[in-house]
């Protein structure tokens, strides 16, 4: 469960030098490369999205604790939703 919304940027948790996550340049393509198709859930689309966010976040912040503290979630939530997908 992710709480807060896209439009939530500021977070009293995030320093003020926060890099941020102000957008994910994925071309609509790769993000839903099956919608056009319709081979795809929109449950198995989301957490295919939400995985790429949270791996985008890694990449900008640089630790799960960082990551966890941004999106006001667990590092324990963090680490499941990061497994999740993962064959």
């Amino acid at each position: 469960h992710l709480s807060g919304t896209c439009r939530d940027s500021a977070s009293p948790a995030v320093e003020r030098n926060d890099p941020g996550i102000k957008g994910i340049d994925i071309p609509p393509s790769e993000l839903c490369p099956d919608l056009a198709t319709g081979n795809r859930s929109l449950k198995e689309i989301m957490s295919a999205l939400e995985q790429k966010v949270l791996l985008h976040a890694l990449e900008v912040y640089g630790s799960h604790a960082k990551v966890a503290e941004r999106f006001k979630i667990s590092r324990t939530t963090l680490f499941r939703k990061l497994q999740k997908n993962r064959v």
